[in-house]
């Protein structure tokens, strides 16, 4: 619940139970070592905590983030290399390769 007025109360063996700050920021990810602000208050712990991402989600992102970025970045590359053989190939058949086996001429993209 994002709602300040709104109290999270879960059944738990046989009683109603609400759970504190502390307890909220340990199901969104946040280690113990995290101020929440429980100096300040319960309600401005809860708030501050309901306000924030989950850990868990933003990990999520972050790796979904990572995955795509990397992916993208072989595919350049493999975009790159294939574009290399095909000129060197190009350069091979006209003749145009220096003595180490590198196409002479200008640098094309």
């Amino acid at each position: 619940p994002n709602d300040s007025n709104t109290q999270a109360v879960y059944y738990v063996n046989g009683e109603l139970v609400r759970l504190t700050a502390r307890e909220e920021a340990r199901l969104r990810g946040l280690p113990d070592g995290v101020d929440i602000g429980e100096a300040k208050g319960e309600r401005y712990a809860k708030e501050r905590v309901r306000a924030a991402p989950s850990v868990v989600s933003v990990q999520a992102v972050a790796s979904m983030l990572r995955d795509y970025l990397h992916g993208g970045l072989a595919a350049l590359e493999a975009q790159r290399e294939a574009r290399e053989a095909s000129e060197a190939a190009g350069a091979e058949s006209k003749g145009e390769l220096d003595d180490d086996g590198h196409s002479e001429g200008r640098l094309t993209m």
